[in-house]
């Protein structure tokens, strides 16, 4: 939810600012095959050894739709949406509030200890 908030919310303020030429958007890779259990005990790791091949994705597979938002021209101008399995898929309505979008920019400000307008460049822009 967090992703998606951020992400409609950057959409937001990019178009407030005139920035028209730049895209953002949210993904899920999908269940994807790491070693992360290389280190689990070995009755475990070995018993998800045909459930991880059966219903989890190759690297190349789960990294398909990071690629498709990167390089595809169909998508120009498309920004401000969640993609999955290389399709757009709705947001939840809680993440594209305004209200909701602004509280959760300014949580992350508190967060991160920095101040994402003027890192993106936006309060000198509006200063002139």
């Amino acid at each position: 939810m967090g992703l998606c908030l951020f992400t409609a919310e950057l959409d937001r303020r990019m178009r407030a600012h005139g920035e028209l030429f730049t895209s953002i958007n949210a993904l899920h890779p999908g269940n994807m095959l790491t070693g992360i259990t290389r280190d689990f005990h070995w009755f475990a790791r070995d018993g998800q050894k045909t459930l991880r091949h059966t219903f989890f994705k190759t690297n190349l597979h789960g990294s398909a739709t990071t690629r498709l938002l990167a390089m595809s021209p169909r998508l120009k101008g498309v920004s401000g949406k969640y993609f999955e399995h290389c399709m757009p898929v709705p947001m939840a309505s809680a993440a594209l509030d305004p209200e909701t979008g602004k509280k959760f920019w300014e949580f992350a400000e508190g967060v991160l200890k920095v101040d994402l307008d003027e890192m993106f460049g936006w309060k000198r822009a509006s200063a002139n």
